[in-house]
């Protein structure tokens, strides 16, 4: 489901997406950036585009099979640090991803 956008404690939850998501699967949930600039173009907030790109260009070698995705808006960050954090470095380690590409928004 959705995230709790609403909170004024923000979300500590994530979102696993499938590798295989494209626009219109997804949307923005997020109450404290202006949506406009995502709506126009949701590379800017999920470069699936861009990096597909990359791949076809040589640059990088693959996508992992997930995507990773949470509300940056968290009053309490250390529940981020010491929650999240860790839980997508697992599940990103179990899916034997290389590396990382954090898209702040």
């Amino acid at each position: 489901g959705p995230f709790d956008a609403e909170s004024v404690e923000g979300d500590v939850s994530f979102r696993v997406l499938p590798r295989t998501i494209r626009p219109g699967e997804y949307a923005v949930a997020h109450h404290h950036i202006p949506h406009q600039v995502a709506l126009e173009d949701l590379n800017t907030v999920l470069p699936l585009t861009r990096v597909e790109e990359l791949i076809t260009q040589g640059i990088v070698g693959d996508l992992g099979p997930s995507h990773y995705s949470f509300i940056g808006y968290c009053p309490p960050a250390a529940d981020l640090a010491e929650q999240v954090a860790p839980a997508i470095a697992a599940a990103m380690a179990s899916e034997r991803v290389d590396v990382a590409v954090v898209v702040p928004i």
